[in-house]
């Protein structure tokens, strides 16, 4: 790839991450303003005893802000729902990006989707920061939604579910040793043992969940 070309994926991925970090102050800087505002008018009405017009008073302005600070939220969460709209296309321009990147590369294969799969995962705060694939696996190995497609391969399988979270453990290095087939992600029933395959099928259904996934295919042993 171009170093032009390289430019304007890293430029996306922190304009990516640099949204979410910003769309994040924002809803805490707003729950935290709902709270001073709405604690500084119940101390006055839990205070001193107050007239009934003040108390009444009290209570017109509690709910007066109360609705103010709705209708200021509504707008926020319009204005938002653009910016995320917006972050949404940077996302799968990113993806796009990528996944020609992987192309040019002849990183197109197994091992190629599962870097991809950390990467997206990492843009999209799934799991922190990682440097490596495998240890990236890792973490999206503990996710609810890995284990629900977890239990659902191994009871289609017959496997145990410990055998396939240890393959899981090691895959990215198992997948990096094995000869497979590149320009197409397939997995090979003939160059993985069951364990192992079945690790590799649970994160490519995983990442089909996610935006603009990989097309992939599982090619069983012939009878």
């Amino acid at each position: 790839m171009s170093r032009s070309g390289s430019s304007m994926i890293q430029h996306i991925e922190e304009l990516y991450v640099a949204g979410l970090q910003r769309y994040q102050e924002k809803e805490d800087m707003w729950n935290e303003r709902r709270k001073v505002e709405i604690s500084a008018l119940s101390k006055q009405l839990e205070g001193p005893k107050q007239s009934q017009k003040q108390y009444t008073m009290l209570l017109k302005q509690l709910g007066g802000q109360s609705r103010h600070f709705e209708e200021q939220k509504e707008q926020y969460r319009a204005k938002l729902s653009e910016e995320t709209a917006y972050n949404r296309y940077l996302l799968g321009v990113a993806l796009e990006e990528k996944t020609e990147r992987m192309k040019l590369e002849e990183n197109y294969s197994l091992c190629g989707a599962l870097e991809r799969m950390v990467c997206l995962a990492e843009w999209q705060k799934k799991i922190p920061p990682t440097g490596e694939t495998q240890q990236g696996l890792d973490k999206l190995a503990q996710m609810a939604e890995f284990t629900m497609i977890l239990d659902k391969e191994v009871q289609a399988r017959q496997l145990d579910v410990k055998d396939v979270i240890a393959a899981a453990s090691h895959l990215y290095q198992d997948v990096s040793r094995s000869p497979h087939q590149k320009g197409v992600i397939i997995v090979m029933a003939s160059e993985y043992p069951d364990n192992t395959r079945a690790a590799l099928v649970i994160f490519l259904k995983l990442q089909s969940n996610w935006p603009r996934p990989l097309d992939w295919w599982e090619c069983p042993l012939r009878k």
